[in-house]
């Protein structure tokens, strides 16, 4: 009889999934008759039962946790190594069957025992948490701090965003941001602390460090202040970055390109201090910052500006005394009414 491996676990798994028929059946029970087969049935359904029982995930669970009971209910698999069926030649068919049946349910009283430790380890689909994010914005001109569940501290700079869950639950504390927020993270080996702020994703045990990340602007900024802190590539995921004290990575949205620099970082850190720097700065990014810092809306009548560039420090200055400043600078003068700020010439 020459039945070759493919047919034999065909016959085999069309029997352990109760879908052999009469000639199929005899056909899978004539192969004990040859030792080449036979043997092959040992190794087939040797592998099929580890497949069944040993997944990956409880793989690497077993190596640390095993309990007493599946070793004990694989040792009786180990022993019988499937040829516990006891059949010989001299046995008739219906003992062979007999056989078979005994084995096929030493494999299915393991399997049921891994089952049920494995479903009661596993949470229930009713009975995981449903996570749900808390919103907080800041509106342009105004800043906020928060502490979260785990006792991280999140200073927001005006104009933006924060989402976090009431509690931190699973492997990791996620949270998601965008716009300006200085991060001061609880510790915690166990559980890393995760920022997804836009193109980028930040991964932290605990640390204090700056994220700039505004929609509208082309560089996303982390500095870091103590610690260590890692960041990848939101949707690549596949560059990775390892920032220490006073280093700072900037991502290009336009080049698609990281870079990371030892630097002074207070310069990203002042606005939490209430100072507003320019160090050769653009008028259209000075525009951005004082539409943000003051929440007012910035209307320029001579475009010209917008090749200028100023520098200058002003630390918890009202918006007039730094229009004066600009107006010194550019030689143009400003309006104030309300929210509206008009720059035009003299």
């Amino acid at each position: 009889m020459n039945i070759e491996r493919e047919k034999i676990r065909k016959l085999i798994s069309d029997y352990l999934s109760n879908k052999i028929d009469s000639d199929q059946l005899n056909l899978f029970l004539e192969g004990f008759d040859k030792k080449e087969v036979e043997e092959e049935y040992d190794f087939v359904l040797k592998n099929h039962f580890d497949n069944l029982v040993l997944t990956e995930d409880f793989e690497q669970k077993a190596q640390q946790e095993e309990s007493e009971k599946l070793k004990e209910a694989r040792a009786i698999v180990q022993q019988n190594q499937i040829k516990s069926i006891g059949y010989n030649k001299s046995t008739n068919v219906w003992s062979s069957v007999s056989g078979i049946a005994a084995t096929v349910s030493i494999i299915c009283c393991v399997v049921a025992v891994f089952w049920v430790m494995t479903q009661e380890k596993a949470p229930k689909k009713e009975d995981l948490p449903v996570i749900s994010f808390e919103e907080r914005y800041t509106q342009p001109g105004t800043k906020a701090s928060y502490t979260l569940s785990d006792g991280s501290f999140i200073h927001l700079n005006a104009e933006s965003k924060l989402s976090f869950p009431q509690e931190f639950n699973g492997k990791e504390r996620l949270v998601k941001m965008g716009g300006e927020a200085y991060f001061k993270v609880k510790r915690d080996e166990e559980r890393p602390f995760v920022i997804e702020a836009e193109k980028i994703k930040i991964k932290v045990l605990g640390t204090a460090f700056n994220v700039k990340a505004y929609d509208e602007e082309d560089e996303i900024v982390v500095a870091v202040e103590s610690g260590k802190v890692m960041v990848t590539d939101l949707e690549m995921n596949s560059e990775k970055f390892i920032l220490t004290k006073n280093q700072k990575l900037v991502y290009s949205r336009k080049e698609n390109k990281f870079k990371v620099t030892d630097a002074n970082i207070s310069s990203d850190l002042n606005w939490r201090e209430g100072v507003l720097k320019f160090n050769n700065t653009p008028f259209s990014e000075i525009e951005r910052k004082l539409e943000r810092w003051y929440g007012v809306d910035i209307q320029v009548e001579d475009k010209s500006v917008y090749s200028r560039k100023i520098s200058g420090v002003h630390k918890n200055e009202n918006l007039k005394a730094v229009l004066e400043s600009i107006k010194f600078a550019f030689g143009i003068d400003y309006e104030i009414n309300g929210k509206t700020v008009k720059l035009k010439t003299f």
